[in-house]
Formats: structure tokens, C-alpha cells, sequence
């Protein structure tokens, strides 16, 4: 029996739920021990309906999801935040229940939107390496995956997902980069 434990960041959006499929499969051909932890940062007025649909999903795959709760007042940044406060939540999880990986499902439009957003904010050069797909215990096994390809996956799986509204804000700074610049930019050239 393998003692390898994972702990999947499940956001219930389409890449996470494609990560959670892939998992699920090898769980029961290499048979290791996998969790949910999903985060519910209380931004839009379906995060509670988004928090029930993977508390649904882990129930009917017979996997336990740890839900955590996050509240913000008005934060400038509120992308670094959030993702300061997932992340401590995830080792957190991690080390309580001793899994030996996390991971997220960063696919490459993540990490194209965000080598394009470190560009044109002249970051330093740690961030300009873009997201890292290991980082100790976390691993992000989706990154060199687009998301046209794990939309495919979705649709041949007929898996269900939840669409986060917020996706579509364009107040949110990768948001806005993801449906207005790069598009721009990718029509360029």
C-alpha cells in the first residue's frame, strides 16, 4: 500500500476539478491517501454555493475535504492576499494531517498571465521566473497543460465544475489581463 499522502487545493472551478479527476484515478490504481481542502474567500454572493458544490463532490467520491473560511475588509492587492492566506491555510492543513504534497491546478495561461503581469510591472527577478511548478511540499502538475486542454478533458469526462463570477471582474487585475491585454497583445503579433 503506498504511504504517499496528497492534499488537493479543490476551488471547484475547471481546473481543479480536471486535477481532482486525474487523482482520483491514480487513487485507485496506486491506492494513496488524497484530501480536499477548499477555501472559501467569501468574495462574490455564490461563494457559499461554490463552497457546497466541492463539499458535494468530495462526498460523492468518498474523500474528505477540509473547508476553510476567509473574510476581507477593502484590501488594494487583493490577489497577494488571498493567495498569502491559501497558502498558509494549505501548509497549515498539510502539516496537521501529515500529507506529503500539495497540489493546485496553475495551468500555462496562470503562468503566461503572470510572466506577462510581472513584465509590465518590472518585478524583481524572483518573480519573473513565474510560478514555480514545485516549491517544497506544493506541486503544480498542470503547468505546462492549457487551458484549452484541460477544458477538453472536462467536456470529454462530462465532468461538472462551478464557474466563479468573479473570474469575470475586471476590477482584479489578472482578470483583466486574462480577457483585455493579453488578447491585445496576442492579436500583435
Amino acid at each position: 500500500i503506498n504511504k504517499t499522502s496528497y492534499l488537493l487545493s479543490l476551488s471547484g472551478g475547471v481546473d481543479s476539478m480536471a486535477l481532482a479527476s486525474i487523482l482520483l484515478k491514480l487513487k485507485k490504481k496506486y491506492n494513496f491517501k488524497l484530501e480536499f481542502a477548499h477555501i472559501n474567500h467569501n468574495f462574490h454572493k455564490y461563494a457559499k454555493m461554490n463552497e457546497i458544490f466541492c463539499h458535494q463532490f468530495a462526498l460523492n467520491v468518498d474523500i474528505t475535504i477540509h473547508l476553510e473560511q476567509l473574510f476581507y475588509n477593502k484590501i488594494s492587492n487583493f490577489e497577494a492576499y488571498a493567495r498569502k492566506k491559501r497558502y498558509g491555510i494549505l501548509n497549515k492543513l498539510s502539516k496537521k494531517y501529515l500529507h506529503n504534497f500539495i497540489f493546485t491546478a496553475h495551468h500555462l495561461d496562470d503562468q503566461i498571465e503572470t510572466l506577462y503581469m510581472t513584465n509590465y510591472a518590472d518585478a524583481d527577478w524572483i518573480n519573473r521566473i513565474g510560478i514555480r511548478s514545485i516549491i517544497g511540499s506544493l506541486r503544480r502538475p498542470l503547468l505546462d497543460i492549457s487551458k484549452q486542454e484541460i477544458k477538453s478533458y472536462i467536456k470529454r469526462n462530462e465532468l461538472c465544475w462551478f464557474e466563479d463570477p468573479s473570474n469575470l471582474n475586471l476590477n482584479i487585475r489578472r482578470n483583466n489581463v486574462r480577457h483585455n491585454l493579453l488578447p491585445i497583445e496576442i492579436n500583435n503579433y
